[in-house]
C-alpha cells in the first residue's frame, strides 16, 4: 500500500497479501515497509541476553508455522503466494530479518542455516563496486580510525540503483546476521567481508548523504522519507557509528523531525508518526560486536 505523494509514508503498513505468512513489506521500487514477523510464546529471556543463539542460547524454541515462510533458498522474502509466487525485494527481506532478530531476542531460537543463508544474501544484493571514499570509524576508547572505502550500496532488487533506504537496509541485515553468527560458524574472511560490505555501506550514505530525504530515490525527495529516516538510526546503531562522514546523523535528523511535526503532535499518519517516534527514541538495540 502507497502513501500519498509527499507524506514520507511507507508502503505495507495496512494489510495486504502476505502479512501472516512471511511479506513484512510493501512493492514498488524507491520504498518498501511492514511489519517484522512476530516471534514465539512460552518463557522469554531478558532481552539482550543472547536467548534464541544457536550457540549456547538459553531458549529451545524452534520457529513454527509462518515464522521462517515466505522466504526461497536463497533467503528472500517476498509477499508470499497469489496466482503463483509473488517477486522477493529487499524491503520484505529486511523486516523478515528484523522479525527473526526480535524473536531471537525474545527466545526464538533461529536455525544457523537461516542467518547464513540470510548473510549470503544481502552480500551479493550489494553493488560490486563504487567510487572511493574517506570514512571515519569507531576505534574504541572514544577514538576514531579514517579508512578509504569503496561507496556501495543497495537497491529494491537484484540489480537495481542503491538508494538511502534500501542502502540501510543492506547494512542492517549485514550487521544482524554477522552479530547471530559471530562464535557460531562464522568463519574469519567470512566477517571481513561482513566488516567490508558494512563500511562500504556507510561510504554510500556518508557520499550521498541527505537528512531531509531519502537519497537517490526514484520517487521524489519525499520518497517513503520517514522509512528511511528510521532505517537511517537502525543502520547507525548496529553499525556502531554515531556519525556518518562529518554528520551527527541523529542530532541532525532529530531536529528535522521537530521541526516537522504537526501540532497535534503527528508526523501525519500513525505509520509516519511510528517511524518518527522510533528514530527519535533510538529504538534499535545495539549489537554484541561492532563493525571495526
Amino acid at each position: 500500500m502507497r502513501g500519498p505523494t509527499g507524506s514520507g509514508r511507507g508502503p505495507g503498513m495496512g494489510s495486504g497479501p502476505g502479512m501472516g505468512s512471511g511479506g513484512m513489506g510493501s512493492g514498488p521500487p524507491g520504498g518498501g515497509s511492514g511489519r517484522p514477523p512476530g516471534g514465539g510464546s512460552g518463557s522469554r529471556p531478558r532481552p539482550g541476553s543472547g536467548g534464541g543463539r544457536d550457540d549456547g542460547g538459553t531458549s529451545t524454541q524452534t520457529p513454527t508455522g509462518g515464522a521462517v515462510t515466505g522466504q526461497d533458498e536463497q533467503r528472500r522474502w517476498s509477499y508470499g503466494f497469489k496466482n503463483g509466487p509473488l517477486p522477493f525485494d529487499n524491503s520484505n527481506a529486511q523486516y523478515a530479518a528484523l522479525g527473526l532478530r526480535a524473536a531471537a531476542q525474545m527466545g526464538v531460537k533461529i536455525p544457523t542455516a537461516v542467518w547464513r543463508g540470510i548473510l549470503a544474501y544481502w552480500l551479493t544484493q550489494q553493488e560490486r563496486t563504487g567510487p572511493a571514499v574517506s570514512l571515519s570509524l569507531p576505534k574504541g576508547g572514544g577514538s576514531v580510525q579514517v579508512v578509504t572505502a569503496a561507496a556501495r550500496g543497495w537497491g529494491y532488487r537484484t540489480g537495481g540503483d542503491a538508494y538511502g533506504s534500501m542502502t540501510c537496509a543492506g547494512i542492517a541485515c549485514v550487521a544482524i546476521a554477522r552479530d547471530r553468527l559471530r562464535g557460531n560458524g562464522l568463519e574469519s574472511g567470512a566477517s571481513a567481508k561482513c566488516d567490508t560490505s558494512i563500511r562500504d555501506g556507510l561510504a554510500w550514505l556518508s557520499r550521498h548523504y541527505d537528512i531531509r530525504s531519502n537519497p537517490e530515490s526514484t520517487e521524489g525527495p519525499e520518497g517513503w522519507y520517514l522509512y528511511y529516516l528510521y532505517g537511517l538510526e537502525r543502520a547507525g546503531v548496529l553499525a556502531g557509528a554515531e556519525r556518518i562522514g562529518d554528520h551527527d546523523w541523529y542530532a541532525e535528523g532529530a531536529a528535522e523531525l521537530v521541526s516537522r511535526q504537526g501540532g497535534n503532535g503527528s508526523w501525519g499518519s500513525l505509520e509516519d508518526t511510528a517511524f518518527a517516534l522510533l528514530f527519535l527514541r533510538r529504538s534499535t538495540t545495539p549489537l554484541t560486536t561492532m563493525t571495526r
